[in-house]
């Protein structure tokens, strides 16, 4: 199988400027739909948005939970979190602050407390090593009463384009499809699997699915570059890259594709308040 690494600080910090402006204008709504599933929390809160990005999630939470509250987001790359500070400025939210860290080692961040009263994870946790331990460590975080939120990709996946892109890569690897850690929790139930294998109890699965505009082909080769795509195609040299990347914009441009389907699939669960916490 070609290009079975992923290494997340690299591919995001390259990525980061590209996945800011289309994660906002494209798919925000799955920002918002991971923040909508943190429930009734003190009025003073303490939560965590782990591999928070450039923030989507993180600003939308610091809205929902009002001044009091207190949101840290901890992300891999220094310049997604460089895109997450200018977007809690341009959001407006002071109750915010941005850690460097691995999601997968939270133990080395510079946290300001062991436990939160909520935990969430936006379209982050499949690109851990192993997501079932990512998703323990996490776990471990929420507090007695308290929720975690997760959301991943589902198989509706920028669908057709990425269809057809994979075609490409296959050929272009010799017949070896690329690596794609996404596809590890893309369904119901292997997420619910790795939720459940991890501790978490009775997880509870929504999966929505919407279209994501292209308002140009162009717009394409933003996803591609901006979002883990980019993964699959650093594994190429820079003329097979160029090659793959034209052939898959002209594609779009050739089926007059104006919208994408993109899925996503958001899981929560609460934890008891005693001797089973």
């Amino acid at each position: 199988m070609a290009a079975a690494v992923f290494d997340s600080r690299r591919v995001y910090s390259a990525a980061a400027g590209r996945y800011a402006e289309a994660s906002e204008r494209m798919w925000g709504w799955a920002a918002a739909g991971l923040a909508a599933q943190i429930g009734d929390l003190p009025t003073r809160a303490d939560v965590l948005d782990a591999g928070c990005g450039p923030g989507g999630v993180t600003v939308r939470l610091a809205r929902l939970l009002g001044p009091d509250a207190r949101i840290t987001g901890v992300d891999v790359s220094d310049e997604m979190l460089a895109r997450a500070r200018e977007q809690a400025c341009n959001w407006g939210v002071e109750n915010v602050s941005f850690e460097c860290g691995d999601i997968t080692a939270l133990e080395a961040c510079a946290l300001p407390g062991a436990s939160f009263d909520a935990v969430t994870a936006g379209l982050s946790l499949f690109l851990a090593p192993d997501p079932t331990a990512t998703a323990a460590g996490l776990w471990r975080r929420v507090r007695p009463g308290g929720r975690m939120a997760v959301s991943v990709v589902g198989e509706q996946f920028f669908c057709p384009a990425f269809d057809h892109l994979l075609l490409i890569l296959t050929d272009a690897y010799g017949g070896e499809p690329p690596y794609i850690p996404w596809r590890r929790v893309d369904h119901p139930d292997t997420l619910r699997a790795v939720l459940e294998q991890a501790g978490i109890p009775a997880p509870e699965l929504r999966v929505e699915i919407r279209q994501v505009p292209l308002d140009q082909p162009d717009d394409w080769r933003d996803i591609m570059l901006g979002t883990g795509i980019r993964s699959l195609l650093e594994g190429l040299d820079d003329d097979t890259r160029a090659e793959v990347e034209r052939a898959s914009i002209d594609h779009v441009e050739e089926q007059r594709w104006r919208t994408l389907a993109f899925g996503v699939i958001f899981a929560w669960a609460d934890k008891a308040v005693g001797p089973l916490s």
